[in-house]
């Protein structure tokens, strides 16, 4: 019996033995501090980007609609028949070029009765006045030949005005829409012929909420998406003086230059209006910014490549960037890639830096 047992014992030290042996081939040596080797992993590689001063706009955005600089409805004052147009659809007219006559037949008659008339009125007045010393003339002839003279000029300048109104002009240069007449047609006053319109110069009509009223001033910049991969740059030129008790906003203008055909007046188009500017905001990529529960921080890393938790304030966000109001100072670096495999206190490895660690000292 004690042999047995005598080999049972020797069997079950030869076990441990070999699962001593079989632990230590399997996990590694064991560093001085007690802890295996393959239990010290490398620290996570991650890519920063360093918190630099700029400059950053504070924008509203907006739908406006275009309008041109001047427009109106050519119209007529008088009533008469079309005799001749003379301008094309959608052509380009000049400040006081006529663009249609009316049938003038009476007017220029007028006229010219008008004209004759102050022709004698005037011959009267000479030969009165003309006569040698000698020759007895009462004021009152002088008078009466005088007043003559004058009435005829006023009749004659009054057939010109009636002659002028059968020519009706472009009161501004720019280009011309539709005919709604043709050529024989009763043109009644007030009718729309067609309409003008300024080409080049425009204006945009939108509005912005009230709580930027204080902000809002002639001459801010403001940029028009006119969605045909076109972006043209403007500036504001008028504020409207009362608040739209409805919707809470306050009517705008601004202004802007675009040449070519392709902006109409009536289109709609995004306006990105500049309420304000700073030039020493600190900004960030957005990517390195962690939101969680209502709170937003970042990881910073240190001269030692340890990263620190840091939490910060934003201010505006523009297409890939962040301005950071409190919580970090221009030259800090932050974690922008490896963000998820982090946490504060844990040392890091800079992405292209193989051997990782903290960076050599300056000799």
């Amino acid at each position: 019996m004690r042999t047995k047992a005598k080999v049972s014992i020797a069997v079950g030290v030869a076990v441990l033995v070999l699962a001593a042996g079989w632990l230590l081939m399997t996990r590694g040596p064991v560093d001085g501090g007690g802890a295996p080797a393959e239990m010290q992993r490398p620290p996570p590689v991650v890519e920063v980007a360093t918190a630099r001063r700029d400059r950053v706009e504070v924008s509203v955005q907006a739908v406006g609609t275009v309008e041109a600089a001047e427009r109106t409805d050519i119209t007529s004052q008088v009533t008469g028949k079309a005799a001749e147009i003379r301008f094309s659809e959608g052509g380009r007219v000049e400040a006081g070029q006529v663009l249609v006559t009316l049938d003038s037949g009476r007017e220029q008659a007028a006229l010219d009765v008008a004209r004759a008339e102050q022709r004698d009125a005037g011959r009267q007045l000479n030969r009165l006045q003309g006569l040698e010393a000698g020759v007895q003339i009462s004021p009152a002839q002088i008078d009466e030949a005088e007043a003559r003279m004058a009435t005829a000029r006023a009749r004659v300048a009054e057939a010109e005005v009636a002659l002028k109104e059968r020519q009706i002009t472009a009161p501004f240069a720019g280009s011309v829409g539709l005919r709604r007449v043709s050529p024989g047609a009763l043109i009644e006053p007030g009718a729309v012929i067609t309409t003008l319109a300024t080409t080049g110069a425009y204006k945009v009509q939108f509005e912005l909420p009230s709580e930027l009223l204080m902000q809002l001033k002639p001459g801010l910049p403001i940029e028009i998406d006119a969605g045909v991969e076109r972006r043209l740059v403007g500036s504001v030129v008028h504020i409207d003086n009362i608040i739209d008790p409805a919707t809470r906003s306050v009517a705008v203008e601004g202004g802007l230059e675009a040449s070519g055909e392709w902006l109409k007046p009536g289109a709609f188009v995004g306006v990105k209006t500049v309420v304000d500017s700073r030039a020493d905001a600190v900004l960030i990529p957005e990517e390195a910014i962690v939101f969680e529960g209502g709170e937003s921080y970042v990881y910073v890393v240190g001269s030692e490549l340890q990263v620190e938790r840091r939490s910060v304030r934003i201010g505006v966000r523009q297409p890939g960037e962040a301005e950071i109001l409190e919580g970090l100072e221009p030259g800090t670096r932050v974690v922008v890639r490896g963000v998820q495999t982090v946490q504060s206190g844990q040392r890091v490895q800079l992405a292209g830096d193989e051997q990782g660690g903290p960076p050599p000292k300056a000799q």
